[in-house]
Parts: C-alpha cells; sequence; structure tokens
C-alpha cells in the first residue's frame, strides 16, 4: 500500500492550496469552461468540491439524490457555486485547508479522490493541470479501481503507470503517467 509522507490530510490540504493557487488566476471565460466533467463549468466543479463545508447542502443532495445521483451533484455544485464570486470561491477552497469535514461515510481516501479528480477536471480542459505528486496521484487510482468500483466502468485493459510504480486491471496493457490513468478510471477519457 502506498503511503505519503505526512499523511493523506496533509496531501489533500496540499492539492486544495495548488488548486486555490489555480483558480486565483482565471478568467471570467476560464471559469464558464468546461470542465472534463459531462456538464459542468469549472466553476460548478469548484463549487462542488466547497460541499463537504455546507452541511445544508448535504441534506438537501441527500432529499434530491434518489431521482439520479448524478444530476443532483451537478445541480448541488452549480448552487454551492452561486453563493460566491469568483474571488469567494477560490478563497473558500482555499479556506477547506485544516478541516477534516466530508461527505458522510466518506473516507480520507476518498477526501483524496474527490480534490485531485477534480483539479484535473478543472487544470486539464484550461492547459493547466495541477496533478500531486505521482505518490498521492496513485492512491487516489486505487482507492477509485478498487474500493470506488461501482462509480466509474472499469477498464478491459491492464493500467501501469510510468511515473510510479502502480498497476491494476487485467487485459492488453496500456502505460501512462498516473494522472492519464486516473482520468481514464474515472471515465473522463477512453484509453
Amino acid at each position: 500500500m502506498l503511503v505519503v509522507a505526512g499523511g493523506l490530510w496533509q496531501a489533500i490540504d496540499t492539492q486544495r492550496t495548488a488548486l486555490a493557487t489555480l483558480l486565483a488566476g482565471l478568467t471570467a471565460a476560464q471559469w464558464a469552461h468546461r470542465s472534463l466533467c459531462a456538464g459542468w463549468t469549472v466553476r460548478d466543479v469548484t463549487g462542488h468540491l466547497l460541499l463537504p463545508a455546507h452541511p445544508a447542502e448535504m441534506l438537501w443532495l441527500a432529499r434530491h439524490a434518489a431521482s439520479c445521483l448524478d444530476d443532483a451533484i451537478r445541480r448541488s455544485g452549480i448552487r454551492l457555486a452561486g453563493r460566491y464570486d469568483t474571488t469567494e470561491l477560490t478563497a473558500a477552497i482555499g479556506g477547506l485547508c485544516g478541516t477534516r469535514r466530508r461527505f458522510p461515510y466518506a473516507t480520507a481516501r476518498s477526501a483524496l479522490v474527490d480534490v485531485v479528480v477534480h483539479s484535473l477536471d478543472i487544470g486539464v480542459p484550461l492547459n493547466r493541470p495541477v496533478a500531486p505528486p505521482p505518490e498521492v496521484t496513485a492512491i487516489a487510482a486505487t482507492e477509485v479501481g478498487k474500493h470506488l468500483p461501482g462509480l466509474w466502468p472499469r477498464p478491459s485493459r491492464t493500467l501501469r503507470a510510468t511515473d510510479v510504480e502502480w498497476q491494476q486491471g487485467e487485459g492488453p496493457l496500456l502505460q501512462a503517467p498516473i494522472a492519464d490513468l486516473l482520468l481514464i478510471l474515472t471515465g473522463r477519457v477512453t484509453p
């Protein structure tokens, strides 16, 4: 099992800080840019990342998730993003550093998945990826592949990272940097 120096929460805080730094430099057009999440803008994804800091919004999400969880999560992100201007959104992401709040029943590893994947969702289409070190991204990829597989389709290939010791799956071999493999595992791109 991969271990991160300083622990998972330190890695989460480091990624939140990196994302806040990226967001601070965005133009209005970039905030409105499509993210890698289908149907979500950069602003919507940023709003979604604030969900753990808003218990009332988590209750709203729980009430509306029965019909379609994906749509309720997207609507919740849009609702949260609408409460802030872009400067406030940026500050709110940075303000999450040090907090250990997370979704009910979520673990530190799933919180890591959320911030790593959504940082890529924001940064990659803007040509400004903010991936954490490969060792941290590999922990997120392992969590997605082994513990959260019902959320995304499993690739029918063996995925092997070229920048960290990590491999998962069965079938023909596909080698790439771990951040690219994480995007495959979460259905953002197809191999």
